[in-house]
């Protein structure tokens, strides 16, 4: 029995010393490596907390080494796998992070010009309904409906000074955190934009209406006269 435990460890030795002095230091290096270049560009990684699970890793293989040098392998394989799986998702952490300053390059410009449109085009049509007033007699209902957009306007309008604010200083939060914003306010922007284009729809549909009214009228006037001649 002893035999075959010992041809056990001697068999699964060589994958696990490679795991521990090679692929998993080599892995430790290529992050660092990454982790300072970006923090260089400007990222914002603080919450990766990649110095400290360097560290963590870098010290179990101490650990880990001794162990393999007295042939004991009991449970150097789960841990140097953990490992494995940690610099996995440190690695992915930093691909999203990349990936959230490239979306934000690339998306600002068109959405903040989207947003400003919406929101001068929203705070337009509301100003109006006043002056409307006075020639259409409009339904409670629908101006309630645009009145209840203001917090939404108000909310885009306040997330999209945040974000231009972000091109005059140092920014200080994650591109993952400005991307989610984005998101928002892009939501925002899209929901005010369809309750004011409902709204003016309304309108137009009243005008429709009124001047249908009238050409009706002006045909029912040119009868009674072609009907007195």
């Amino acid at each position: 029995e002893k035999v075959n435990m010992l041809s056990d460890v001697i068999e699964k030795l060589p994958p696990l010393e490679t795991l521990l002095s090679t692929i998993i230091p080599t892995k430790c290096e290529e992050i660092k490596s990454r982790y300072l270049k970006m923090k260089e560009e400007g990222f914002i990684l603080n919450h990766i907390n990649i110095p400290q699970r360097l560290d963590k890793i870098k010290d179990d293989l101490i650990i880990l080494s001794s162990s393999l040098s007295k042939f004991n392998i009991e449970g150097v394989e789960e841990c140097l796998n953990s490992h494995q799986k940690d610099l996995s998702s440190i690695s992915l952490s930093l691909s999203e992070e990349e990936e959230a300053k490239d979306k934000y390059l690339k998306e600002k410009d068109k959405l903040f010009n989207d947003s400003y449109e919406a929101e001068k085009y929203y705070i337009q049509v509301f100003n109006q309904i006043p002056e409307t007033l006075k020639t259409y007699r409009l339904s409670q209902d629908e101006i309630d409906k645009l009145e209840k957009k203001k917090n939404v306007f108000e909310l885009a309008c306040q997330t999209h000074r945040q974000l231009e604010n972000l091109e005059s200083i140092a920014i200080t939060v994650t591109y993952t955190q400005i991307v989610k914003e984005m998101k928002r306010l892009e939501a925002s922007t899209e929901e005010i934009s369809q309750a004011t284009k409902v709204f003016v729809n309304y309108i137009n549909s009243l005008q429709s209406h009124a001047q249908e009214i009238y050409d009706e009228l002006g045909n029912y006037y040119c009868q009674l006269k072609e009907a007195e001649e």
